[in-house]
């Protein structure tokens, strides 16, 4: 059964339970193994933080948008505290006695889920790889969804738990605002690299570690790289800029004989397919020495290009370029 699935019904039977019983001692029994086995589950924290910030219409958002703030199992924790000792009332017999009533009725459905683990920083540490992802595969700068997202963490996690990400969305904002004045500078000194360049900068320190990939970049992409890193030096003063090469998005227009096709492809696709220009026919053995890159990884990314029929394996690792597709029609 997909996790999603479990945490769906888990959800589910917290709801119901509530009903049933509002002391909460059925929810604590029923759900105890449920819980032990959620821990068990490699993907269950992303599962849990992706519905929490997902747009679609579903109960974790919801859960949060009322933004209580986060409830943990506090061991010690009195019953006393806040309460009206005249409509006090025992446990069941067979409730646990190392959790206190007032824990077991005030905790709401994302303080439960958070503690299947019991711990804060897993959570905020899936959230920042994950709002990594969305911002580096999406390459957006509208960030408007992620900041409210963001504030309503902030409600039940805390301020200092979630200031790296506060950072990381401020690094794309201010990325947004350094193209705008790079191209005015572009325009006014009439320098244009033969590729448009949209940085995003980020402060390393901040981010997630990032999956190295080895690459050398064909001349004219790096020439284009280096010229935004001088008016970035301009603009900055004392920093410069180191770039990923294997990080972003290219758009491109590739022209064959009988059509132009435009893709939004990562900067390693797009070097692939660029070194098609100097010759039709390549050997991954020659790719992999011109691009700098391993054979294996090199594989791995041709295979893009042959599902879109561009490329096609001739004879075991040498690729040729599909000019033209036998049987299309002409108008």
């Amino acid at each position: 059964v997909n996790t999603s699935d479990i945490l769906t019904a888990y959800i589910a039977a917290i709801r119901a339970l509530r009903v049933l019983d509002p002391a909460g001692v059925i929810l604590e029994l029923v759900c105890h193994p449920v819980r032990k086995y959620l821990r068990s589950r490699d993907d269950t924290v992303r599962c849990i933080v992706s519905n929490l910030t997902d747009d679609g219409s579903n109960e974790l958002l919801d859960e949060l948008i009322k933004g209580q703030p986060l409830l943990l199992d506090e061991t010690g924790h009195s019953d006393n505290e806040d309460e009206d000792w005249e409509k006090w009332m025992p446990d069941p017999v067979d409730a646990d006695p190392s959790t206190t009533s007032k824990s077991r009725r005030a905790s709401d459905i994302i303080s439960m889920l958070v503690n299947i683990y019991g711990s804060k920083e897993l959570f905020v540490n899936e959230y920042r790889t994950l709002l990594a992802d969305r911002i580096l595969t999406q390459f957006n700068y509208e960030i408007e969804k992620e900041i409210r997202y963001l504030e309503l963490l902030k409600l039940r996690f805390g301020e200092t738990q979630l200031h790296f990400c506060e950072v990381m969305l401020k690094d794309v904002a201010d990325s947004k605002r350094l193209n705008t004045r790079v191209t005015e500078a572009r325009n006014k000194s009439g320098e244009r690299g033969e590729i448009d360049v949209n940085a995003m900068v980020l402060s390393a320190q901040f981010w997630p570690a990032f999956r190295e990939e080895k690459i050398t970049l064909p001349e004219v992409m790096q020439e284009s790289l280096k010229e935004y890193t001088k008016k970035f030096e301009a603009l900055k003063g004392n920093r410069t800029l180191n770039w990923k090469p294997h990080l972003g998005l290219v758009n491109i227009d590739i022209e064959l004989k009988d059509r132009t096709i435009n893709f939004n492809v990562s900067p390693v696709h797009a070097a692939i397919i660029m070194q098609f220009q100097k010759q039709e026919k390549w050997t991954v053995e020659d790719l992999s020495n011109e691009l700098q890159m391993p054979a294996t990884a090199l594989r791995r990314k041709i295979a893009y290009w042959q599902t879109q029929g561009l490329l096609k394996e001739e004879t075991t690792d040498t690729f040729l370029l599909v000019e033209e597709h036998k049987g299309r029609t002409h108008d």
